[in-house]
């Protein structure tokens, strides 16, 4: 851990002052979640099916560049829906693209091959979609939430439909897989991983298998709905069927055209329309919105559980707000009456705690933990218990140490006043009790310049020795300070100390030159006239 210690000293004739401030950072904390315990978190099934969903536009784990899910390809170029619209669109008259990065220039001409960058990668991003599908098919059985406890009828429902969306989702990138590249291999959730690689399948198997999936998990996907916008409903494996039939006559050799009419049909019959206006239908202004603030929550998570806790405990319940009704990206979400559930194993040690016992929680990103906070607290104060947060903790520990540097700075600048007060009071006495002195130099010849400069520079000289006096003191009882309460931290000069000795010196100039200039003007017979 780094502390930084920070030192200021400031003088004057009178005074050495020393004020410490010190910084505590922490350190983020490493994730306990791995591949074997990650799905012990309900919300991850969700989660996972999101990545699944996000892979046809998201490029990577960090936007937008540094950390792609492909490699072999510049990450702005790897994104699979921008893959799929150049290998569709570019070797054909209805597009052109002048730029020279490479893979285009090949794709405009017509004259790409196998070692086609952008080729290559969407060969890459199918198979990339595909192998998430069936790793989220493996981990979503039954037989998997059973040895996970994860009992609850609504996860369980859930995931079976979302066990339809990844299967849905693979079947669409099969069906670019064959229309782009035709033979491809076939790979599911049984093949196991880190066998032989997978044999080669013909277009017309593959085309067999997506038509088998879709007509499987039809009455299997969720149905439309606000609460599905965006997802894989039956419409969408009737649209998918109705483009895979369209080409059957390319992929098997054997034309389906009725089909296709039959799937086209269906979704027709669905009740979607389309707004008149072309434009409108890619624009969100015109979307019916109910006008209110209510927010549905879709995943809750807890973060920061200690290495080894894999307990059932999750976050549930509660009523969700917007800040406001109007539409908006990035809005403010705010949870009322959440609580934590778990199994009897989860909870045991919360009711088995002695009194005094303190639990550390970390947020989740973008979570405000004040607003937690205060809310934890409501649910569970009847308890005894009692939230706050780390950084309320950190000030509360600060208090003391403000209060003591704050009376530290009202002495400083108490001293301060009065040390340039004596330097004034000493330049004035100066004028006063040396005049024969200063007449002497006036009758030897000394201009007046000359006298100013003398009695000033002697204020200056002064308060540079008070200066230098003032730091090294304020130097020496910062390391004893420090020495005793913070071993092994580092002192460090703060710039603002010239700036506060540059006011030192313009204050030693302002009380020191009205009288000098008064001495200076001083006739040198006046000044020699002196009574004893």
């Amino acid at each position: 851990m780094n502390r930084t210690v920070k030192t200021f000293s400031v003088t004057a004739a009178l005074l050495c002052f020393a004020a410490m401030g010190c910084t505590d950072p922490t350190v983020a904390p490493k994730s306990s979640v791995s591949s074997a315990n990650v799905f012990n978190d309900p919300n991850s099934y969700r989660a996972f099916l999101a990545k699944i969903y996000g892979g046809l536009i998201v490029t990577g784990q960090r936007g937008p560049d540094g950390n792609p899910d492909i490699a072999g390809i510049d990450e702005g170029f790897g994104e699979y829906l921008r893959l799929y619209w150049y290998l569709q669109e570019m070797p054909t008259d209805e597009a052109v693209i002048g730029w020279n990065d490479p893979g285009l220039p090949d794709l405009n001409t017509g004259l790409w091959g196998a070692d086609n960058s952008m080729v290559n990668a969407m060969y890459y991003r199918v198979f990339y979609q595909v192998m998430l599908a069936n790793e989220f098919l493996r981990q979503s059985t039954d037989a998997k939430l059973d040895s996970r406890g994860q009992f609850d009828p609504t996860l369980r429902t859930n995931v079976h439909f979302y066990r339809a969306e990844a299967r849905f989702l693979r079947a669409l990138s099969y069906w670019h897989g064959i229309d782009l590249f035709g033979n491809i291999p076939l790979v599911t959730e049984d093949d196991p991983l880190g066998a032989t690689p997978p044999k080669q399948a013909t277009r017309a198997d593959i085309y067999a298998y997506a038509v088998s999936e879709l007509n499987d998990i039809i009455g299997k996907l969720p149905p439309k709905g606000p609460s599905t916008y965006g997802r894989a409903t039956p419409d969408a494996a009737h649209l998918l069927l109705a483009k895979l039939y369209l080409n059957a006559g390319v992929y098997t050799g054997t034309p389906n055209y009725a089909g296709a009419a039959t799937e086209a049909q269906a979704v027709i019959s669905a009740g979607y329309t389309l707004p008149t206006n072309f434009r409108s239908n890619f624009t969100a202004d015109n979307k019916v919105y109910d006008g209110n603030t209510s927010a549905s929550v879709l995943t809750r998570s807890l973060n920061g559980v200690l290495a080894g806790d894999t307990l059932d405990l999750s976050l549930v319940g509660g009523t969700a707000t917007f800040d406001t009704k109007d539409f908006g990206t990035a809005k403010t979400v705010s949870l009322t009456g959440a609580s934590l559930a778990g199994s009897e194993a989860a909870m045991a040690p919360f009711t088995t705690l002695p009194v005094g016992t303190t639990i550390l929680a970390k947020t989740a990103p973008g979570a405000e933990a004040g607003a937690v906070a205060r809310q934890i607290e409501r649910e569970v104060f009847r308890q005894g218990a009692e939230t706050t947060t780390v950084q309320e903790m950190r000030a509360s520990l600060g208090v003391g140490t403000r209060a003591v540097a704050d009376f530290m700075r009202l002495v400083m600048g108490i001293g301060l006043l009065v040390g340039v007060l004596s330097l004034g009071i000493l330049a004035l006495r100066a004028v006063i009790e040396r005049r024969r002195s200063i007449g002497m130099l006036r009758a030897l010849g000394y201009r007046p310049g000359q006298v100013l400069a003398g009695i000033v520079s002697e204020g200056l000289i002064t308060a540079t020795c008070g200066a230098l006096v003032g730091i090294g003191v304020g130097i020496l009882i910062s390391l004893v300070v420090m020495n005793v309460f913070r071993p092994g931290a580092r002192i460090e000069i703060d710039a603002s100390l010239a700036l506060i000795v540059g006011l030192i010196y313009l204050s030693v100039l302002a009380v020191t030159i009205p009288p000098a200039l008064r001495a200076a003007r001083l006739p040198a017979v006046e000044a020699l006239r002196v009574e004893d």
